[in-house]
């Protein structure tokens, strides 16, 4: 399933110039994950370290949003 999703380097770009090394995102509606990859690989460029927290009333979302997340470098830990 493609999904590109909106404003995703917009609002990395936020959020790389208000939130420091360390700090913990939350992403409400996971989806496919779009905004938690960009976001990531966003921080990832910059040598930051953050924690993103993927919700998902949708099951068969957070198991996509997981598979989806496999393309990121950053160590990613499920809870």
């Amino acid at each position: 399933m493609k999904h590109i999703p909106v404003l995703a380097k917009e609002i990395s770009q936020i959020f790389l110039k208000y939130l420091s090394d360390g700090s913990v995102i939350v992403d409400g509606t996971v989806g496919l994950a779009g905004h938690t990859i960009d976001l990531a690989k966003s921080f990832d460029k910059k040598d930051k370290i953050v924690t993103i927290i993927g919700l998902d009333k949708d099951l068969k979302m957070l198991d996509l949003a997981l598979k989806n997340i496999k393309s990121v470098k950053q160590i990613v830990r499920y809870i």
